[in-house]
């Protein structure tokens, strides 16, 4: 459940993105006509006996460019195949991660739609139900790993209504802005019963090699990475997904409660509930710094800390700390003595601000008073006289990039870009945000907070995230799409970007062509390439 969704009336989601699926580069994937702007080059059609459907191209009704396909069944009620569409022949890697993405609607709700990638009787296969009830596009996507090399892509629609589809892609692995290989772990590399879908992903490094995820209102089940419809599914408000690497890349849940009847791992007061902020390894312990929330899903003016043994994840106690206030800990960073913690003040419940406390570093010591930054630079115990340090911005990440080098992250408001900002000190003063990565819009799907992942850094390459809500179809959309309700990741180069990194960055050699509904902004690509920002005339 996401921080802001008492103020969703307020949000303006409804906008639309129209972006042209981009012709294929001679390193791209073999994949042609995925928008339908050639009519249907590269598709094949069938429809079932006895069936009466008909599939072609129109233009009254497109998500990007000049045409999109749609598909009209007659008939009653829902069937396994009413008509199929195939894709031309397309040759994969079988050692390879690759992502399928489509937009689609339909005037029936839970239309069905059933995937299948590959050959020869040997699937890769995904189960749909397009939400829209003849409403705005929805994005969907499927990851897999090819079962032959020589392979073609089946739509089969399944429901008798009028079906809407366009921008068909395939991305793999190599792409240099999306994290296909993360969101891959999170759609099937799941251990027992855990994690499906969720928002709010935490992560930290732990000192044995393992990858600790934090996550916020999750649903919970045995995950079945062949369908994108979620059935008897549990939610709770917090708990542990643990990455592990050896023998092999699997994810599994640490919760209260036995699978089947999950419980939170820290569990709700009478009248209250714990939401993560942030975490950090301190000693021999992993420290938890949570919020308390009411029931009517306001912030309860108070935080606590949970303390955890390591390397087991035992929970040894949850202690309220000594702050009070309206601001909402955000974001923890230990660095020279001290842990700060971003606060996001919210004067009018929309405008987004934020304020710095501290606490000395080590142990997160519950009894220990926060300082927060005044005005003039100093430090107060009076949470009243805390500054504001950046307007109209709350930090969901802060992270160390190296000596006097210091990035954080977020989302503007939500439905903006992801953005990020540095600075040569934990207080600022900061460069002006860099809009890294523009998500794809969907009207009443809001992006919202921004991840950097420490533990996924590589050649100065870190993994980012931002976390979706179905603002709109609420409870219902997230039961009937899991990709709408689940953090979805990107590639930044953060070292190359920040002006104060010591080392002189090297050039690109050159930038790979953008895709459908995703890209570097015009600043972004300036700062990575050295290339001159074009304005319009």
């Amino acid at each position: 459940m996401a921080r802001f969704r008492i103020h969703r009336p307020i949000f303006p989601f409804f906008r639309k993105l129209f972006v042209l699926l981009m012709p294929a580069a001679a390193w791209a994937l073999p994949f042609a006509n995925g928008g339908f702007e050639s009519g249907m080059t590269n598709w094949t059609t069938a429809v079932k006996p006895g069936a009466v459907a008909t599939l072609g191209t129109i233009i009254e009704r497109n998500h990007s460019g000049g045409n999109c396909l749609k598909v009209s069944i007659a008939g009653n009620g829902n069937q396994d195949s009413l008509a199929r569409l195939v894709s031309g022949p397309i040759v994969l890697d079988t050692g390879r991660i690759y992502m399928l993405r489509f937009w689609s609607v339909a005037k029936s709700r839970a239309a069905l739609v059933d995937l299948r990638i590959g050959a020869n009787g040997s699937f890769r296969r995904c189960h749909f139900e397009i939400y829209d009830s003849d409403g705005p596009w929805h994005r969907y996507q499927y990851l897999f790993k090819p079962t032959v090399k020589d392979a073609a892509i089946t739509m089969v629609f399944g429901t008798a209504t009028d079906y809407y589809l366009d921008d068909v892609e395939l991305l793999d692995e190599q792409d240099t802005l999306l994290d296909i290989k993360t969101q891959y772990m999170w759609q099937s590399l799941h251990v027992g019963w855990g994690w499906i879908s969720g928002d709010n992903d935490v992560s930290m490094p732990l000192p044995d090699g393992r990858n600790a995820w934090i996550l916020n209102d999750s649903f919970t089940g045995m995950v079945n990475d062949q369908s994108n419809v979620l059935k008897d599914v549990k939610m709770i408000n917090n708990l542990i997904v643990i990455e592990e690497h050896k023998p092999n890349p699997t994810l599994s849940a640490i919760f209260a409660g036995v699978a089947g009847a999950p419980k939170p791992l820290f569990p709700p007061g009478a009248l209250t509930i714990y939401w993560i902020a942030d975490a950090m390894v301190a000693g021999n312990t992993f420290q938890i710094l949570l919020q308390e929330w009411n029931v009517a899903f306001d912030f309860n003016h108070s935080a606590f800390i949970a303390t955890l043994s390591l390397p087991d994840l035992k929970v040894q106690s949850v202690v309220k700390t000594a702050y009070k206030g309206p601001d909402i800990p955000n974001a923890l960073l230990p660095d020279k003595g001290y842990t700060y913690i971003y606060t996001a003040n919210r004067p009018d419940k929309v405008q987004r601000n934020t304020r710095i406390a501290r606490v000395p570093a080590g142990s997160f010591d519950p009894k220990a008073p926060w300082e927060f930054m005044a005005a003039d630079g100093s430090w107060t115990t009076d949470s009243l006289k805390a500054a504001r340090m950046l307007t109209g911005v709350e930090i969901a990440s802060a992270v160390k990039l190296g000596d006097s080098n210091y990035v954080f992250s977020g989302i503007g408001s939500p439905g903006d870009a992801l953005e990020v900002r540095f600075a040569k000190t934990p207080i600022g003063p900061w460069t002006a945000p860099v809009s890294v990565y523009k998500p794809p819009q969907e009207a009443g799907i809001i992006p919202y907070l921004g991840h950097i992942h420490r533990g996924l850094k590589q050649d100065g390459v870190y993994t980012l995230s931002y976390s979706l809500f179905p603002a709109t179809g609420g409870w219902f959309q997230q039961l009937s799409d899991r990709g709408c309700y689940m953090p979805q990741y990107v590639k930044v180069n953060l070292e190359k970007l920040s002006p104060y990194t010591k080392k002189t960055p090297t050039r690109l050699a050159r930038r790979p062509p953008a895709h459908s509904g995703h890209g570097l902004t015009p600043l972004a690509d300036h700062l990575l390439t050295g290339r001159k920002l074009q304005h319009p005339k």
